[in-house]
């Protein structure tokens, strides 16, 4: 990796020869004679003292500020302390030059970096930027910023910067070729630079046509980050062509550091082609030209990655040597111990750290399969929890949604590797809170974001502006991510950042305790999750599981059962294999013998334990799913092929995880006042949307149930929708959904226009469930520890307690038949599980031959809180009301006829 360092004289300037008056005619000769600095500092010094009581803020500003630059070599804190004194004096001036305020905080920034104070160096540029100026020094800023968050692990909030120094016209050539570069550097740091490889082409050949204006240092940093991009690529070739002309360039300069790091990334690329003694002669000489924590920690690492045994026991010395060197620490040859979270998290290298701990705890699993030493395994536990915890603070130090979710990625793996270690240990509690934390803790974030602004009483108009602010960002973003070049959107994007920058610094002053408490996650435990869940008619399962292995805790009111999944790449085949056959009807005996089949083969390996039938049947059965068990209609499996469904033995519903359901329980919400909200465009203006003819009649029918409103046709638009959004207690939208070929996110359609995901985060609503009856309205992204981005999520996010959803393209006469029904169920105060299970099993056994494949009947999932809509029928509400309304009659009548008498 290359630190961005900013070679600080080159970027200071001069002051203007052109002079208003004597004092600043005085300044500027003083610095433009060509003698020696301590002549100059002599002479400034001799200047400002003479004029200390002078009004010409201006002039005395400048001298502190070249003055401080004359100190710079021989001492830092005079430098320092001279150019705050020259801050201080230009904002005592009747009109604030903000470009020499911006030299003045640029200045310091160096002076800061110079004294090894990054979080100040960090404070002065973001001073830059809130000075709303679009000059060199705010591209510099920005540049600057961009690296700082990219070291940080926020790779994307650097992204966003880049795109700030865009929008400010008329660069210099050096600053445009800058820009280029660091694009490069981020694309390369996100570890993915395949997603983004037209982009690197743009900023490729920017850069290469503007090589001339870069400085060594920047130069450095475009052939490292090449470098890397095209080792990631497996260009190898290409990859260790700019890897050594890095090499040459560090050399020249006499830089140990980087050489150093060239050294590691070389020897990791012959690594990779098996040129294990190049690979090991360049690992030594970085380990004997520097003692930089980075590259001894990542030679350390390199050398136990790559050590030619076939015992894992004897590579561990080296990542804990690697793990020390990260934290700029000796290694004494003592025994080995973790560090602690807060040493990690006062590092500038937590991410590196992350990276050395994750590899670690892979090394000492491996190590007890080979050894079956349970020290290992329970060494292991214990730096899987660092991990979490460090993942954990990157994640919520990052600003921008894609780094967060770069970082719950990150954990994934890890997560999975915990369960495994508490598998192997028979600790089923402590391996659910890694299952939890394995699933949407974005979305819980986000949760606990809006409820902690219910709490401390931010403003609707804040919040409201808020979201707004952030999807016309994304907005823009998008747009020019396809026009690089757009110079409107540029524009557009840098005065929304700087409105979205006070927006948010609005809501810090105002409500600090809101900032710290929107990053307290509250993940249950196995026993909170079984308290809320589980009971004598009501079962828990909750999966973990990727490409290679699974895992799988049931919950019964009695049992606790901790079991391993088998043949997990068998099983992916069969879910794919499963969710191909009910998206069409079995039409063939063939057809229907490889659904049984597959079937049942799904349902023995999710459910492998003894008493599944005892344990399971005739009971409710609550799934929190994984991977690729997401979307798969668990009531369309079969425990053999001659039984029925499992719909007609359990009744099911689903969570993101229980985590989220619990926080969902606790959000404070309005009571919607009316039933029931329905939206049936019919046809629309996008004529490559099929019209829907049997919408009409199911909303009517639908709509005769409960006190409702219904918007048919034109009534049924996207801003109709929005506005009435949180007036009901359910929202019924009959429509198309789809899938962006662009943003891969998900819409839902209107009579005029499209919602798309991004935007119905922004929205408010009080629905306790919605029904998305809308072709796969389940479906969107699959994003590892996150789930898939699909518009259920999006109304959760947004205040929903439950969704219904469907998972494929079904048919419209069995949909309404079903929805109706349980619709019915509802009304007779069912609870919503039930309800939609006797919908289903009602139109099950009401058809007979191909009608009853799972396609017609099992395309809508119920997720999250299945409890009643209303508390007693809605038919005994009435009846109530009317028998009450009698006894007020019958009172008033025996009054009446008292008083007569």
């Amino acid at each position: 990796m290359f630190l961005r360092v900013l070679i600080a004289f080159t970027l200071m300037g001069v002051s203007p020869l052109f002079s208003q008056n004597k004092l600043l005619r005085e300044v500027d000769s003083i610095h433009s004679l060509k003698i020696a600095k301590e002549q100059k500092i002599q002479l400034m010094s001799e200047l400002i003292e003479e004029n200390k009581q002078s009004k010409n803020t201006e002039a005395l500003s400048l001298a502190y500020t070249n003055l401080g630059v004359y100190y710079y070599v021989s001492d830092i804190q005079k430098a320092i302390t001279l150019t705050n004194q020259a801050i201080e004096f230009r904002r005592k001036g009747k009109e604030i030059n903000y470009y020499q305020l911006n030299r003045c905080y640029n200045n310091l920034s160096h002076f800061y970096q110079t004294s090894g104070n990054v979080l100040a160096q960090y404070e002065m540029y973001r001073k830059v930027i809130e000075n709303q100026q679009k000059d060199k020094y705010t591209c510099s800023a920005h540049i600057y910023l961009a690296y700082f968050y990219a070291n940080n692990g926020d790779y994307y909030k650097g992204i966003q910067h880049l795109n700030l120094v865009n929008a400010i016209p008329e660069k210099s050539q050096s600053l445009i070729a800058e820009t280029h570069v660091a694009y490069l550097y981020l694309f390369g740091e996100t570890g993915t630079p395949e997603n983004y490889q037209d982009e690197i082409k743009v900023h490729a050949e920017g850069a290469k046509e503007l090589l001339s204006f870069l400085r060594t240092r920047d130069l450095i940093t475009y052939n490292a980050s090449m470098g890397k991009i095209h080792e990631s690529l497996k260009e190898y070739d290409e990859s260790e062509q700019y890897y050594h002309q890095t090499k040459e360039l560090v050399a020249a300069m006499n830089d140990s550091i980087n050489i150093g790091v060239v050294y590691n990334n070389l020897a990791a690329l012959n690594f990779k082609q098996k040129k294990k003694e190049t690979a090991q002669t360049y690992l030594d000489k970085a380990l004997k030209i520097t003692n930089a924590p980075r590259v001894v920690a990542a030679s350390y690492n390199n050398k136990g990655f790559y050590l030619d045994t076939n015992q894992s026991i004897e590579k561990l010395p080296f990542f804990e040597k690697a793990i020390v060197a990260s934290l700029g620490k000796k290694d004494n040859g003592g025994e080995f111990k973790l560090p602690d979270v807060e040493e990690i998290k006062s590092s500038d290298e937590k991410s590196y750290v992350l990276k050395h701990l994750i590899d670690y705890a892979g090394l000492l699993v491996t190590a007890f399969e080979e050894e079956s030493d349970k020290q290992l395994l329970i060494k292991a536990k214990e730096t899987l929890y660092l991990i979490d915890e460090l993942v954990s603070i990157i994640r919520l130090e990052s600003q921008e949604e894609r780094s967060k979710l770069f970082w719950v990625n990150k954990g994934v793996d890890s997560y999975m590797l915990a369960v495994k270690v508490c598998y192997k240990l028979g600790l089923a509690d402590e391996a659910f809170y890694f299952m939890e934390k394995n699933k949407s803790l974005l979305l819980l974030e986000n949760l606990k974001e809006i409820q902690a602004k219910y709490v401390y009483r931010i403003s609707t108009e804040l919040t409201k502006k808020e979201v707004e602010l952030k999807y016309e960002l994304l907005k823009l973003e998008r747009v020019l991510r396809k026009e690089p070049k757009n110079t409107e959107a540029q524009n557009k994007l840098y005065d929304l950042n700087e409105e979205f920058r006070k927006l948010e610094s609005q809501i810090r002053n105002e409500h600090p305790e809101y900032i710290q408490t929107k990053k307290e996650l509250n993940i249950i435990s196995l026993e909170e999750a079984i308290g809320s869940h589980v009971n004598e008619s009501s079962n828990l399962v909750q999966y973990i599981l990727n490409d290679k292995e699974g895992y799988a805790i049931f919950c019964s009111q009695k049992e606790k059962i901790f079991f391993q999944l088998k043949n997990i790449p068998e099983l992916i085949d069969q879910v794919k294999q499963m969710k191909q056959l009910v998206s069409r009807p079995l039409l063939n005996k063939s057809d229907l013998e490889q659904y049984d089949q597959i079937a049942v083969r799904i349902f023995k390996t999710l459910f492998d334990f003894e008493g599944v039938d005892r344990l399971l049947f005739n009971k409710k059965l609550v799934v929190v799913p994984d991977f690729v068990l997401l979307n798969l209609p668990f009531e369309a499996l079969k425990v053999n092929e001659k039984s029925a469904y499992l719909i007609e033995k359990v009744e099911l519903s689903y969570l993101h995880s229980t985590s989220v359901l619990d926080l969902i329980e606790e959000q404070e919400r309005k009571e919607a006042r009316k039933s029931l909200l329905g939206l049936a465009p019919i046809s629309f203006l996008d004529k490559n949307l099929v019209s829907l003819t049997r919408s009409e009649e199911q909303m009517k029918t639908i709509s005769d149930l409960f006190s409702s409103d219904v918007l048919l046709n034109d009534l049924a638009s996207k801003e109709n929708f929005k506005s009435r959004l949180d007036e009901f207690k359910m929202l019924h939208l009959n429509t198309h959904a789809g899938i962006d070929e662009e943003s891969h996110k998900p819409w839902i359609a209107f009579y005029d226009q499209k919602l798309s995901l991004d935007e119905l985060y922004t929205l408010e609503n009080n629905a306790n469930l919605v029904v998305l009856d809308a072709c796969k309205s389940a479906d969107g992204e699959l994003v590892l520890g996150e789930g898939v981005l699909s518009l259920s999520r999006g109304f959760f996010y947004n205040g929903t307690k439950s969704v219904i959803a469907s998972q494929w393209n079904a048919n419209e006469k069995a949909n309404n038949k079903i929805l109706v029904d349980f619709y019915k169920n509802l009304k007779k105060g069912k609870t919503k599980s039930a309800a939609l299970r006797e919908a289903k099993l009602n139109y099950i056994n009401g058809h007979q031959l191909s009608e009853i494949s799972p396609y017609f009947w099992a395309t809508f999932s119920l997720t999250g809180n299945t409890e009643s809509v209303f508390k007693t029928p809605i038919y005994t509400q009435f009846g109530f009301k009317v028998f009450l309304g009698f006894l007020v009659l019958l009172l008033f009548f025996m009054v009446y006829k008292k008083q007569r008498k």
